[in-house]
C-alpha cells in the first residue's frame, strides 16, 4: 500500500533469529549439569567413560556440547562445539588424565576462546562446566554434526599448514573456525521460507546468546600468544644459552620442510625464550589478525630492552651493528601489521622512526612508507622522502612515484617522463596491477630485474593504491 514501507528481508531475519536466541537463552535450567555428546568414532574410543543417562540441555548456558576427535602428529585432540551457537574450542593432547578431568580442561579452553573473541565471562558462569561435565553418547542433531563436518574439513587444512603439535596455534585456528558462516542449529525454530534461513558466525551467535541470557559480557583484550607471555616474564639467559639459541635458529632456517622449521624454532625458544628473531618467526606464522598487533608491540618493546643503554649511541647507522637487526626486524613487522589493518598513521610513525635510526635503509622501509604517504595525501613528507633517495631505481619506488603523480593530477607530460623511466626498469607493472595483484603466499621467492615476477612483487607492494579512483582509471588506460 502507498505510504507504507516494509523492513528489508535481512532485518526481518535478524529480528527473528534474535527472538529465537531469546527463547533459548531465557529457558535454561540451572539445575542441569553440562554434557559433552561425542561423535560415533569418539564414543567408540570412550565406551567405558560415557554416561548413557546424561542428556545435555541446549537451553542451559554452557550445558550441551558436541565433540569429535582429530590428531596432530599422532596426538589425540578434540574439537568441541557448543549447542546451539556452534562456538568451537580445540582441546589438545586429550590423554587419559585430561579426559578424566574434562570439565576443567573445557572450562579453561572456553574462557580462553571467549577472550579471543573479545568476550570476557565471569568465572562463576563456567563453574558448572568445571565441576560436573560428563561425557555422553552421540545424538541425532544432524544440523550440528553437519557444521562439525564442515569445520573438520577446514581444520584439516590448518593441520597441514601447521603440522607441528608443539607450535600448533590452537586458539587462533579455533578463532578462524568461529568466523565461518553457518546456518542456525536445527533446534532453532525454522525460518520461513527455508530459503530465507540466515547465516551467521558462531562467535556472533555466542555473543547474542549470552546477551539475551542476561550474562554480563565485557570487552576482553585478545590474550597474547603463550610464547610472547613466556618471553615477557623470562629473565635474560646466559651467554652460552644465547649462543645455543643462535645456533639452533640457523639450523631451523636450513630446515627442508615446514614441520622441521617449526620444531627448530621451538628448540630456539627452549634455549632462550627471549630470542627476538625466533619469537618473530613464531608470531608471523600464526593466522594474522588485528588482535595480534599488541603482540607485535610487546615484541618490539622487548627487542628495545635487549639493546639496553647502547641504543642511543648507534642512531644513524643502526643496521651496521649486528645486535640491532632483530630490533629493526621486529619494528618493521609491527609497522607492517599496523598498515595491514588500516592504522596508517601509526605505521607511518614507525617507518619514519626506522629511517631516522638507519638512513641507509638496508631493509627497504621506504618502499613500504611511500604508498602510505600517497594514501594519506601527505605530500610534504612524500616530497621529503623522495628527495632523500634521489638515486633509487627500484621498480616499487619508480612506479610508486608514477602513481603519486597520477593521484596529484600532475601535468600529462610530467607523468609521461616518470612512466618512461619506470618502464625502463620494468614494463609489466601496469598490466599486473590492472588485472589483479597476487596473494602474499603466491609471491615468487626470487626474481630478476625487469621480469614479470618482479612486477608481481611491485604490484603487491603498491596494492593499496589500486583502490584509489585516479589510479584505477589510469591503470585501465595504461595497460
Amino acid at each position: 500500500m502507498a505510504g507504507t514501507s516494509r523492513a528489508p528481508s535481512w532485518w526481518r531475519m535478524r529480528a527473528l533469529r534474535d527472538s529465537c536466541l531469546v527463547a533459548f537463552a531465557t529457558e535454561y535450567d540451572l539445575s542441569r549439569m553440562p554434557t559433552i555428546h561425542t561423535s560415533a568414532k569418539l564414543a567408540k574410543a570412550l565406551t567405558k567413560r560415557l554416561d548413557k543417562s546424561s542428556t545435555g540441555d541446549p537451553h542451559q548456558i554452557f550445558d550441551c556440547f558436541y565433540a569429535d576427535s582429530f590428531t596432530v602428529r599422532r596426538k589425540s585432540c578434540w574439537i568441541v562445539l557448543h549447542d546451539p551457537t556452534s562456538f568451537a574450542v580445540l582441546l589438545p593432547g586429550m590423554t587419559t588424565p585430561r579426559i578424566e578431568n574434562v570439565g576443567p580442561v573445557l572450562a579453561q579452553a572456553l574462557q580462553t576462546q571467549l577472550a579471543h573473541a573479545n568476550m570476557e565471562v565471569h568465572t562463576d558462569r563456567l563453574q558448572k562446566v568445571e565441576d560436573g561435565t560428563s561425557l555422553a553418547p552421540t545424538h541425532s542433531n544432524r544440523s550440528l554434526t553437519g557444521k562439525l563436518t564442515a569445520m573438520r574439513r577446514s581444520l584439516e587444512h590448518h593441520i597441514t599448514r601447521y603440522p607441528s603439535y608443539e607450535t600448533f596455534p590452537w586458539v587462533e585456528v579455533a578463532g578462524i573456525l568461529n568466523n565461518m558462516l553457518v546456518t542456525p542449529p536445527k533446534a532453532w525454530p525454522q525460518l520461513s521460507p527455508p530459503a530465507e534461513r540466515s547465516y551467521s558466525q558462531p562467535h556472533l551467535m555466542m555473543r547474542r546468546y549470552l546477551r539475551h541470557a542476561g550474562v554480563s559480557v565485557s570487552q576482553a583484550p585478545l590474550p597474547l600468544p603463550d610464547f610472547i607471555q613466556v618471553a615477557l616474564t623470562s629473565k635474560p639467559v646466559s651467554r652460552q644459552r644465547q649462543q645455543d639459541a643462535f645456533d639452533s635458529y640457523l639450523e631451523a632456517l636450513e630446515a627442508t620442510n615446514y614441520s622441521n622449521f617449526m620444531e627448530g624454532l621451538q628448540r630456539v625458544l627452549e634455549h632462550n625464550p627471549r630470542h627476538i628473531d625466533g619469537l618473530l618467526q613464531r608470531l608471523e606464522h600464526l593466522p594474522q589478525s588485528e588482535g595480534l598487533i599488541p603482540a607485535y608491540e610487546c615484541l618490539a618493546n622487548l627487542a628495545r630492552q635487549e639493546l639496553g643503554s647502547d641504543f642511543e649511541q648507534m642512531i644513524g647507522g643502526f643496521w651496521g651493528f649486528l645486535e640491532t637487526r632483530p630490533y629493526m626486524r621486529a619494528r618493521a613487522a609491527l609497522a607492517h601489521s599496523l598498515a595491514s589493518y588500516s592504522q596508517r598513521q601509526a605505521a607511518v610513525a614507525h617507518y619514519q622512526a626506522m629511517l631516522d635510526l638507519n638512513p641507509n635503509d638496508n631493509q627497504g622501509v621506504r618502499n613500504a612508507l611511500l604508498p602510505l604517504l600517497i594514501q594519506q595525501g601527505d605530500w610534504d613528507r612524500f616530497d621529503e622522502l623522495v628527495a632523500s633517495y634521489p638515486d633509487d631505481a627500484g621498480a616499487t619506488w619508480l612506479w610508486g612515484c608514477v602513481l603519486a603523480a597520477v593521484v596529484r593530477e600532475r601535468p600529462e607530460g610530467e607523468i609521461e617522463v616518470l612512466v618512461e623511466a619506470a618502464r625502463e626498469i620494468n614494463e609489466h607493472v601496469p598490466d599486473v596491477m590492472h588485472w589483479g595483484c597476487v596473494n602474499l603466499e603466491e609471491l615468487p621467492s626470487t626474481y630478476s630485474v625487469g621480469s614479470k615476477e618482479e612486477a608481481a612483487v611491485t604490484a603487491y607492494d603498491l596494492r593499496a593504491l589500486r583502490l584509489l579512483p585516479q589510479v584505477r582509471f589510469w591503470l585501465s588506460s595504461a595497460s
